[in-house]
């Protein structure tokens, strides 16, 4: 294994992951030479537990899991989309998501995308 004094690989060996795929997520934080690269990587990791364990604490990926929030056609995909920007970090993409999840579900449900 080597040194594994690094700060972010002595996070990750603190760390409990049972998602789906984390085993490679965690080869490639352990492969990553750039230290700013390996702790966004073990960010993701973080997010996509937390996903996987219903642990997440993001109000706008609360809400897609809300029962009967969503009911617009293509909803589901879009949703998948919203989930892979949190656990990837991506703030700007994810709230612009967000916002055409809404607006969507309020048109579908006969109002206006004017309010957003």
């Amino acid at each position: 294994d080597g040194d594994r004094t690094e700060k972010v690989l002595v996070e990750l060996d603190a760390m409990q992951f049972n998602y789906e795929n984390w085993k490679a997520d965690k080869k490639e934080v352990e492969n990553t030479m750039d230290r700013k690269a390996a702790q966004r990587l073990l960010t993701a990791m973080e997010r996509k537990q937390h996903l996987y364990q219903g642990t997440c604490k993001h109000p706008g990926i609360i809400n897609l899991y809300r029962q009967q929030a969503y009911t617009y056609p293509s909803f589901e995909e879009e949703k998948s989309e919203a989930l892979v920007l949190y656990s990837q970090g991506y703030v700007v993409p994810l709230k612009r998501v967000l916002e055409e999840i809404d607006q969507k579900q309020r048109m579908f449900e006969g109002g206006t995308s004017d309010n957003v």
